[in-house]
């Protein structure tokens, strides 16, 4: 749920990436998901030190209890390969979920450097685990993260 759980927490989230210099465009993109004040930073910095800075800046915003940093260091001259190939596994994973009705409430929230990241919501904790292992047998698919919402019927 991006932006989502304790009211204006996503936005106060937002606001503090921007006061910290954040969201400078040299310094990658990331992303920011909130439920009930866990967040969750994902997508691409430059360096190991914004990679930090993001999730120490995050953590200090009211109503955040924790913080999950998948941010992916990746040196600016080779962000623009990574992102062409990413955005190929985002697209393949996604197609591999059309094949079966059950993943209809999952998307792929991203893909950075070959991990992906879930979300979305499971009839169950079984076709949660389909959609990961869909998820896997892509190829160019390192390592899959889950923000699944598994509802129980």
């Amino acid at each position: 749920m991006p932006g989502g759980g304790l009211p204006g927490c996503g936005d106060d989230v937002r606001g503090e990436r921007r006061r910290e210099g954040l969201l400078d465009h040299h310094q990658g993109e990331a992303n920011i998901d909130t439920v009930n004040g866990d967040v969750t930073i994902h997508g691409k910095v430059n360096t190991e030190a914004d990679k930090t800075k993001a999730g120490e800046t995050v953590l200090k915003v009211e109503g955040v209890k924790t913080v999950k940093n998948l941010l992916q260091v990746v040196p600016a001259s080779k962000m623009k390969a990574v992102a062409a190939s990413d955005a190929d596994i985002k697209d393949r994973v996604q197609t591999s979920f059309k094949t079966d009705k059950r993943l209809d409430d999952i998307k792929v929230a991203s893909v950075n450097k070959g991990l992906v990241l879930l979300s979305g919501k499971a009839n169950g904790i079984d076709v949660k685990l389909i959609a990961i292992e869909n998820a896997y047998t892509v190829g160019g698919v390192r390592r899959v993260s889950s923000e699944i919402e598994t509802v129980e019927n």
